[in-house]
């Protein structure tokens, strides 16, 4: 499971190296921890094998509140959200994060242009990677145009029409942004983001359930 890894690392990136984390964890777990917790209870005579855990990184992605997807998902329902703003958030929230740090760090001269609030970077298992924020709200929003909607309702297509019929006279159920922030009503959907983290917690579960066998290039 490598990390990915551009000269310009958007959400795509973000969310692929979570992702990595997550099944690098489950490596982890299945054979080099577990394996040698069997070793032990054998008391077969094996040398012990030295790993890093990752659970600190996989933590700075999910933490509540604190953590950067949620930090992302709270930035989208302010009035006025701005990739900057989201990223001097990041920063505020995890100053302290071993994990995490400003672009000035990077090995590359042009991440170290980079100012603080337009990007971080994360050191991940495999390596450090520095993203770029600008782009992160809007690759974010999983909220499909009106126009779009429309347009399937009236296809001729019976099924796409059955998919859509009704979407565009039934808005999302608004939600208040944050105590303290904003009185403002901001509509509700469930982000790229969320999803993504509730679907591989789902295939992890999966995983977790089945004997697995690793197959290494």
């Amino acid at each position: 499971m490598k990390r990915q890894f551009f000269q310009v690392n958007s959400f795509e990136q973000f969310c692929i190296n979570y992702c990595n984390e997550k099944l690098q964890q489950f490596f982890n777990e299945r054979i080099l921890k577990h394996e040698q917790e069997l070793y032990r209870r054998e008391a077969l005579n094996v040398p012990g094998i030295e790993y890093a855990d990752n659970q600190d990184c996989i933590e700075l992605f999910e933490q509540k509140a604190q953590g950067l997807l949620d930090l992302l998902d709270e930035e989208a329902r302010l009035p006025g959200a701005s990739a900057l703003h989201f990223t001097e958030s990041v920063h505020k929230s995890n100053a302290r994060h071993f994990r995490l740090d400003t672009p000035r760090k990077s090995r590359l001269r042009e991440h170290r242009d980079m100012r603080d609030n337009e990007g971080f970077l994360i050191r991940h298992y495999a390596g450090a990677v520095c993203y770029q924020t600008a782009q992160f709200l809007e690759k974010n929003n999983d909220a499909l145009h009106a126009s779009l909607r429309i347009l399937m309702e009236q296809s001729e297509n019976t099924y796409l029409k059955a998919l859509f019929e009704g979407t565009t006279s039934a808005p999302p159920t608004p939600i208040r942004s944050t105590p303290g922030r904003s009185g403002t009503q901001k509509l509700a959907a469930a982000s790229v983001g969320s999803k993504f983290r509730s679907q591989l917690n789902l295939l992890l579960e999966k995983l977790h359930s089945t004997v697995s066998i690793f197959l290494l290039p």
